[in-house]
């Protein structure tokens, strides 16, 4: 009898200190399911038609070649998760050097939505981790509103055509890094390439055109975990 009481003082004893071990990641558990919004925002740019680079635009009369985007992520289980955003994006760029010398704005909006795979880094917080790296590729829709406004005296090329409003799908791909503060907020980071099955982004789309408008981003993100 007395040695049986011994052994239960034992058990009691190291039973709290094998659950503060797990509690503290020193053995592992698996990552519960997710959801969380996403606030981003940051430098994006449309690779068109026109000759000038972007980037001298993106100060100058405006703030343009902007992202700006609110999203929902679902992470399930284990490694893979979706995400769900809504964007909005102002272009702007110039055709200054070439004999067209036209420059637009474009206004546009996407919905998307993107598969995501993430691997999680240094246990921290319990049952989450404060490092994670992911890759995404997804599927969206896009509609673009374009303002172009030519040089007078120079309205494009013969068979250069124009069309400000376009709607059309696209494919996003990338990467993104994300280090969790506590358990509810993280910051981020996340670049990205969008294919679209438009030419006409900046509105505007060269006889010679060989390749649809791209979007090249890197935003950064705030992500609250709301279950």
């Amino acid at each position: 009898m007395k040695n049986g009481l011994i052994c239960f003082l034992i058990i009691l004893f190291f039973l709290p200190e094998s659950n503060a071990q797990r509690r503290n990641g020193l053995i592992g558990r698996r990552l519960e399911s997710t959801g969380s919004l996403i606030l981003s925002f940051g430098p994006t740019y449309c690779i068109g038609d026109q000759f000038g680079f972007p980037l001298n635009k993106s100060l100058s009369g405006g703030l343009h070649n902007i992202d700006f985007s609110l999203g929902f992520r679902h992470r399930f289980t284990g490694n893979y998760g979706y995400k769900a955003t809504f964007a909005y994006n102002n272009f702007a760029g110039d055709d200054k050097g070439n004999p067209r010398e036209f420059s637009f704005t474009s206004n546009v909006f996407q919905l998307t939505i993107q598969g995501e795979y993430a691997k999680f880094f240094g246990k921290k917080y319990g049952r989450s981790t404060p490092h994670s790296l992911y890759a995404l590729v997804g599927l969206g829709i896009m509609n673009s509103n374009a303002n172009l406004v030519y040089d007078p005296e120079r309205r494009g090329n013969a068979g250069d055509t124009t069309k400000e409003t376009d709607t059309a799908p696209l494919i996003p791909l990338g990467l993104g890094y994300q280090y969790a503060i506590d358990q509810k907020m993280s910051l981020g980071a996340e670049g990205t390439i969008q294919y679209t099955f438009s030419d006409f982004a900046d509105g505007f789309k060269t006889k010679n055109s060989k390749s649809n408008d791209i979007f090249v981003g890197l935003v950064f993100t705030f992500q609250y975990k709301i279950f």
